[in-house]
């Protein structure tokens, strides 16, 4: 059908990738926590918009997350007012509407604002349902990509942070052979100098970029094995989540026009949960 909008693979991974550059750039959830912190709150959010309830236990093996990790993230996300522990329940963990708007907040800024603009215009034009069907949709492709990345035991260190998550989507998002002034990296992401140069020496010595200085300026050059490697985390998702991409990007027109009227009072660009 000529009219319809489909997904394929590489349109996928161009949208997931920058997806993850954009998602740092103005971080909702603070870049001091660790990605561990941040998969934790993306899956406790998921499993409640699908209604799952989620104990410490299931959240350490679903994570791949040790108890002790579990435990420190529940007392901060306690502290921070990010979660609730029912101690009558069974300790049921329910993200609180606040942990719910920061997730769902990145995630827009992230895969919405990668989609192509007529995708966008779909979504942003459709009902309540529709939105919050993108919206879980996209949380499962981020907290993959997360998930994926955490169990890239030999590169562990560069996604220790939302931040450093993002700048490795940045450098990936470049043409082969194409490079990027550090400074310019380093000013639009909230990282220090000293994490910066820790996190570009760590990505040289993993043969992930390469760096060489013109006229005084530091550029980084992403290698192929920064490509494949971004391969290797956002196929497995391409794979896992391919019946649900195309079930939900594959558009007809004429389904969309009764969406749409069907619409008209909810107001452009807001997600309703």
């Amino acid at each position: 059908m000529t009219n319809r909008m489909s997904m394929c693979y590489d349109m996928f991974k161009g949208i997931v990738t920058q997806a993850v550059a954009n998602e740092g750039l103005r971080e909702s959830l603070s870049s001091s926590y660790s990605l561990a912190f941040r998969l934790c709150s993306e899956y406790l959010v998921l499993s409640n918009m699908l209604g799952h309830q989620v104990t410490p236990g299931n959240l350490a093996e679903l994570t791949d997350n040790s108890p002790e990790t579990i435990r420190l993230y529940l007392r901060d996300a306690e502290e921070a007012k990010l979660v609730e522990v029912s101690q009558k329940s069974g300790h049921i963990i329910r993200p609180t509407p606040f942990l719910t708007r920061l997730v769902i907040d990145a995630i827009d800024r992230g895969i919405g604002k990668s989609l192509p603009s007529d995708l966008t215009r779909d979504i942003m034009s459709s009902n309540a349902a529709r939105q919050q069907e993108f919206s879980i949709l996209a949380l499962k492709i981020i907290n993959q990509w997360a998930r994926q990345a955490h169990r890239c035991r030999n590169h562990r260190n560069i996604f220790r942070s939302p931040v450093k998550r993002s700048i490795f989507g940045l450098l990936a998002t470049l043409e082969e052979g194409a490079s990027i002034a550090a400074k310019s990296v380093r000013q639009n992401y909230n990282i220090s100098h000293e994490s910066f140069r820790t996190f570009k020496n760590d990505l040289n010595e993993q043969g992930l970029i390469e760096t060489f200085k013109e006229n005084g300026v530091v550029y980084l050059t992403p290698t192929a094995d920064l490509f494949m490697l971004n391969e290797e985390i956002v196929r497995p998702i391409w794979h896992k989540l391919a019946e649900e991409i195309d079930l939900f990007f594959d558009i007809d027109p004429k389904i969309d026009e009764t969406t749409e009227r069907g619409s008209r009072k909810t107001k452009s660009g807001e997600m309703t949960l």
